[in-house]
């Protein structure tokens, strides 16, 4: 077995190595970031300028269906527009129609009404023999 001294040792050892490696990797990760941040600058105006065309694309196609829902529902009030103005054109000749009808009634009712009295007052009353 190894003593206490021994073995704490080794733990040291292994630690160090550790830390070393450790500190290597950092250094590494370093590197590849320098490096990236010397061309990052170019790749992110590369990938602004593709996201700016996406949105750009996007909203036009949004746009577009927009305009044509729209046109779409216009010709759709346009069209209902139509139906309800021939109702409303049917509604009022039928209104003049029953205007008429109802004018040329109440004279028939008053004529009718003027020659009953007038021969009622050509008969003498009964009573009056």
């Amino acid at each position: 077995m190894e003593s206490f001294e021994e073995e704490t040792q080794k733990i040291k050892r292994n630690y160090k190595k550790r830390k070393q490696t450790e500190k290597k990797e950092k250094e590494k990760e370093k590197k590849k970031t320098k490096k990236k941040t010397e061309i990052e600058p170019e790749i992110e105006i590369e990938t602004e300028i593709q996201s700016q065309t996406t949105s750009s694309n996007k909203f036009r196609k949004k746009q577009k269906q927009r305009i044509e829902d729209l046109e779409k529902s216009a010709k759709e009030v346009q069209s209902k527009n139509i139906k309800l103005r021939t109702k409303l054109y049917v509604a009022e000749a039928e209104r003049d129609m029953l205007a008429t009808q109802l004018s040329t009634f109440q004279k028939f009712v008053s004529i009718s009404l003027n020659s009953r009295d007038q021969e009622q007052q050509k008969i003498p009353n009964q009573s009056d023999k």
